[in-house]
Parts: C-alpha cells; structure tokens; sequence
C-alpha cells in the first residue's frame, strides 16, 4: 500500500556562487551571482559580457548553439568561434574531416526513449554518441564561464563553491533530464553541486521580482505576477519548444503550479523549417540537398539572413522583403535543370516572388505564412489549457523567452486570447537565464508541482478466470497460476504533490545472497492504466538498491521511497527498523 510522506530535501549548502548554464535550441548562455550578490539585490544576475553581439550583428546576451570539434573528436569551439572557424574551413574546402552540430538540443525531445548509446549526425552527416556532443557542448559553456570568472576578485578557482544550474525543458521526459544530468557530469561538473531547472519555471521565479514597470502589458491597468494569489499561464517560447504551465502565487511568497506542464515543438526554428521548405520548392530537393552538403558557409549565410528577416517581420509588414540567393546555389540549380534560375517559378510562387542578380524579392505574405504553423500550434495548445476547469479563469499570459519578442507571435495571442492579459517582461530572452540563478540561491521557490504521468511498477496477483485475460496468465509447476503485467500506481498523473513529497512501499530483495535490488518503473500518458503494457504506458527504467553484504537478506524489508514534486525524481530506500539509509538511484537510460 503506498503512503504519501514528506521527506527532508537532499541537505543545501549555502554557496558562494550560482553559475547558470542556458543550452537552448538556437542559443545558448551563462549568467551568475555570488552570495552576497544575491542577498543584496536578488535581480543583481551577471550576463557574460562577451557575447553581447554575434557576428552577424544581431544583439544578444547569449551566443549560438554551435559545436565545432576537431577531425580526432576534440572540442575546438562552442558558439560563434565555433560558426566562424567551421565558415573559414568550408570557404577553403577543409571542413569535411571536422565535426560541426547546431541547433541538435531538440533531438533530446525527438526521441520518445533516450538511450545511452544515441547517436546523432553533424551537419555534414557524420556520426557521434549524443552523450559526447553535450557533454563537450556544455563543457564549452562551462569553461568560457570559469575563464571570465578569473577576472572577478571574489572569485578563487580553488575555494569558491558553485553550484551549477543547467536549465531544461519542463516537458522533457525523465530520460532525457537523466541524460542532461549525466552529460554535465561528463563535462566536469560535480553531480552534488549540479541542480536542474525547469525553463518556465525560471522564468517565472524571475519574473515575481521584476517592477512593474519592467512589465509589458497589453492593458492599461497595472497586473503583476507577484500579487498574492495571481494565477497566470507562463508561455516559455525558446527556439526549439513551446514549454507551458500554470502557476499560483502562494500567501509564503512560493509557487504552486496549477496544471501539469505541457507543449509541443513549436518553437522559433519551425519557422525555419518553414522557410526552407518554400526554399526548397522553388529549388528541387535535389538542388537543395546538393547545396547543403557541398556549400555548408552559403547555408549558414542564408540561415544568418533567415534570422534576420525573422526579427524585423511584423503583422502590419507589406510589400516584398529581400533574400541573398549565394551563387552556388543558382549554380546547381542550372547544372541540374539545365536551365537559369528564375527563369520558371512554381505556379503558386509566380506571380509573387521575382529573381534578379542574386536578390530574390519575396511577397511579405509568403514569410509571414512561415509563421503560420507554428503559431497555431500554440495558440490551439493554449485554447485547450483553458478549457481545462482547473484553468478557465487564468485571464493572465506571462509569455518568455526569445521566440516571445517576435511581433508576429505576440500580436497573435493578442487578437487570440482577448480577454486576457498578455505579459511580456523586458529582455524576455535572458529571463529563463537570470531566473534559474535566482533558482539556483533558493530552490524552495517552488512548492507544489503536478505530476505529468502516472507512475508506477509491474505486479502480480492470483489469476481470477473472470477479471484477468488469458494473455497475461502465468503458470509455473506447484503454484497457483498469477496474472503478470499489472500497473500498480505510485502516483497519478494530475497530483499536486508538494515538493519533496515521496510515496513509499516496501519490497524484499529475491534471494539470500542479493548484492543488489531492481524494480522495473513504468509511466504512462492514462490516469488509471491497468497493465504496463497497455497504450500509452511505456517502461521508464528500472530502480536500483545496493543491499549490505549478507546472506540474509531475503528477510530484509525495503522501504521504497520515491520523491516526487521536484524537477528530477529521486528515490531513497531505508531499513524500517534500523533507520540505515541504502545507497538507490533511478536508471531511465
């Protein structure tokens, strides 16, 4: 029978120093502050200065998701050194041998089960472990971090205890948070001192801080987040994914989250997508395939352009907006057709797009429709939250993150959701980043949590004829036959559990001679599933426990104990009787 308890959280140490580590879809970034930052003005975040422009002049704090390894494997660049160095090499024809990655975050949330052994392909198709792009990705944050801290004078590499913060999506499965986890831990980062974030979470925290005035609103009156029982949606839109949830503000200052985080993959890079399938209509896959593989450096400046125009489109946009086309791409067009490019459109483009001297002049209409998509994805995932009717007063959108700043994006919840107020702080791009240092000094900021899915283990009863199918009917010599694959429920999906709460159960390890204890953890998308092996229910991974050395543990009772409400799940396992703590984790990979 599981019983719900509250435990003490892992013990806190008071730090010197909180570092955060933002890896988003499309950029990446560190922010930080010392103790006495913090406790004198908990909005006083450092960003890293260096990275205030990228080099195709775009303003940002942060620096773009690029990989750059070397033909043995070796880090060479994170970032924009990373994006020039892999241009200079293709300009000279020597980047085949090199490995170069951007933008590969989202294959983390591609993968329904994330495993050890993934492997994922650089841009020119080229084979990795996954574990080995992120490991030196965040490496690379984390020692461009270390170098600027050198400067500081509170800072002393050999005494100063940090606490890193690593900010994930809130609806990423389990096994991909274990795998940023390890990742980071492969970089270098003590696993201790390593805390995750969930992105609108941070977000959120910031944002209870921030004036009023650092509050954009679409209404006249004044609303701030903070207010004692304000319940709003945060709508945390990055470059990869729309990660969305439901928060309440607590009397203590906490916050309790309403509904189960949620999204989709709708962030800014599917306008991207957009964009290169018009690209690609025009051109042929072909062409375009050739293109990508042979000329990498006029890709990543048609990229560059595509960000550009990205920024600058807006609602009230017309006429035609102009795009570089490199030379070598018109060039394989005319070696594969045999014929100029521009010369014949596609019937739906002719009348409005026109090509001359390497500017394509493209109908405004036609970029705003690469919107269009991704928009309505989130504006029909936002409808169904409130609907819920644990949601249907929320009259408030706290919208973050850089895909937020878009005009097209923000003027569309507008005219979508007339009846509330949508919230939109300042530097949206860098509030998940300043949020999950703040995180970092006071994790309890967060109280209560709803659980995503319903967790639980495999059982077996006594075969009852009339209530269980024959299929799951197991019959072993001199037993009574059992019914095998039973989903017995930890906790369901929909819970609002507060945070370090934990649901125990007691097991016994099989044999005498057990060194260690393993429990197959299954979740699923119902709430009451039957089976583990009914639809929508999949195998998280296994719990294991390190028993003491004994021959008699096959009388030893294990109290499970799993803790829920925090961005990673943990587990414990104690021997009622004697109170010893055994050493147990959690498998997901």
């Amino acid at each position: 029978m599981a019983c719900p308890e509250t435990i003490d959280k892992q013990e806190t140490r008071k730090t010197d120093l909180v570092v955060a580590l933002d890896f988003g879809t499309t950029y990446s970034g560190y922010a930080y502050s010392f103790r006495n930052q913090f406790e004198s003005n908990s909005l006083d975040v450092t960003l890293n200065p260096a990275w205030t422009t990228t080099t195709d002049g775009l303003l940002s704090k942060k620096t773009p998701t690029s990989l750059l390894l070397n033909p043995k494997g070796e880090l060479y660049a994170f970032g924009t050194k990373a994006d020039d160095k892999f241009a200079e090499l293709a300009c000279e024809d020597e980047h085949r041998d090199w490995y170069y990655f951007r933008r590969f975050k989202m294959k983390l949330h591609s993968k329904k089960e994330v495993k050890r052994g993934l492997k994922m392909k650089d841009e020119l198709g080229k084979p990795m472990l996954a574990s080995t792009v992120f490991s030196l990705a965040i490496r690379g944050l984390k020692d461009h971090c270390l170098e600027t801290l050198k400067a500081h004078e509170a800072f002393n590499p050999d005494s100063t205890h940090i606490v890193w913060v690593l900010t994930v999506p809130a609806i990423w499965r389990d096994s991909a948070k274990q795998f940023m986890r390890e990742a980071a831990v492969e970089a270098g980062i003590n696993g201790h001192d390593l805390v995750l974030a969930l992105e609108p979470e941070a977000a959120s925290v910031f944002c209870q801080l921030l004036p009023i005035e650092k509050l954009h609103t679409n209404r006249k009156e004044r609303f701030s987040v903070s207010r004692t029982g304000a319940v709003f949606m945060v709508v945390d839109l990055g470059g990869g994914t729309a990660d969305i949830t439901v928060q309440r503000r607590e009397n203590d200052g906490t916050l309790c989250e309403m509904y189960a985080a949620t999204g989709g993959p709708w962030g800014g890079v599917g306008v991207d997508r957009q964009f290169m399938i018009f690209i690609t209509k025009l051109m042929g896959p072909d062409v375009m395939t050739r293109f990508s593989k042979e000329n990498s450096e006029d890709l990543m400046d048609m990229y560059r352009c595509l960000e550009t125009c990205k920024r600058t489109i807006r609602p009230e946009s017309t006429g035609n907006v102009t795009i570089d086309i490199p030379g070598t791409l018109t060039d394989i067009y005319k070696d594969v057709f045999d014929e100029r490019f521009g010369s014949n459109f596609p019937e739906e483009f002719e009348k409005r797009i026109k090509f001359n001297h390497g500017k394509l002049k493209v109908d405004v209409q036609i970029i705003k429709d690469c919107f269009t998509f991704v928009i309505d994805e989130i504006i029909k995932h936002v409808k169904d939250i409130l609907s819920e009717p644990s949601c249907s007063g929320i009259k408030s959108i706290l919208m973050v993150g850089g895909f937020a700043d878009s005009d097209m994006v923000s003027s569309a919840m507008v005219n979508a959701f007339k009846n509330c107020r949508i919230v939109i702080p300042q530097d949206s791009e860098t509030v998940v980043l300043c949020g999950a240092v703040i995180y970092g000094h006071s994790p309890g900021t967060i109280s209560t949590r709803v659980v995503r899915y319903t967790y639980g283990v495999s059982y077996m009863v006594d075969f009852e004829q009339n209530q269980h199918p024959d299929a799951k009917k197991v019959v072993k010599e001199g037993e009574a036959p059992k019914c095998k694959d039973l989903f017995e429920i930890f906790v369901q999906m929909g819970s609002p559990v507060k945070t370090g709460e934990a649901i125990s159960k007691v097991y016994s390890p099989a044999r005498n001679d057990s060194k260690i204890m393993v429990i197959k953890v299954y979740a699923s998308s119902k709430k009451d599933p039957e089976f583990v092996t009914d639809e929508g229910c999949w195998r998280l991974g296994k719990l294991v426990v390190d028993l003491p050395d004994s021959n008699k543990n096959s009388n030893l009772e294990i109290h499970e104990r799993m803790i829920f409400g925090e961005t990673e799940l943990r587990v414990e396992a104690v021997e009622p009787v004697s109170g010893k703590t055994f050493s147990a984790r959690f498998d997901f990979l």
